[in-house]
């Protein structure tokens, strides 16, 4: 038909593209190292570097906080974030001396079923004990969900415990 604009069809579904569904209006995830940078940047060391940074979550009883984590060579950095990725508060920073244990698992905890599994797909938990005795547990996404830098950020996090624990 002359004069009608043909739209591009996926599944006999219209094309929906970010764009549509209003992605500008999103606050967007770490997309670039700049942004992160501006997050750790004062609570690195002189001469200190970032390996990876991830966002996730940390838990509570009856709370949960948006974080930032991010890793150098000798320490975890664990900073809350706004929905906005502006830090929130005092960073909180971990040398290996100060991780009694950790362990990995799934995000979803006990849930079962159908949801818990979907979450564990996405997601990874991480508990770590300090030697103080404090409890921190992480829910982070993996890659294929928060991109290429969450995936290569939850990596060098999980090697990162995995050398510097105690036990």
């Amino acid at each position: 038909m002359e004069g009608r604009k043909e739209e591009a069809r996926v599944g006999g579904h219209p094309k929906v593209t970010p764009t549509d569904a209003g992605a500008d209006k999103v606050p967007q995830m770490f997309t670039q190292s700049a942004d992160y940078k501006q997050i750790f940047e004062p609570t690195l060391n002189p001469g200190e570097e970032l390996q990876g940074v991830c966002i996730g979550s940390t838990s509570g009883f009856m709370s949960s906080k948006m974080v930032a984590v991010g890793v150098t060579s000798d320490r975890m950095i664990i900073q809350e974030v706004t929905r906005r990725m502006q830090a929130k508060g005092d960073p909180e920073a971990y040398s290996g001396a100060d991780i009694e244990s950790t362990s990995l698992g799934g995000a979803a905890g006990l849930s079962g079923g159908v949801q818990g599994a979907i979450i564990n797909k996405v997601a990874q938990g991480i508990k770590v004990k300090t030697t103080a005795g404090k409890t921190i547990k992480l829910k982070i996404t993996r890659g294929g969900i928060g991109g290429q830098e969450q995936g290569q950020g939850l990596e060098a996090l999980v090697t990162w415990l995995q050398t510097n624990a105690n036990s």
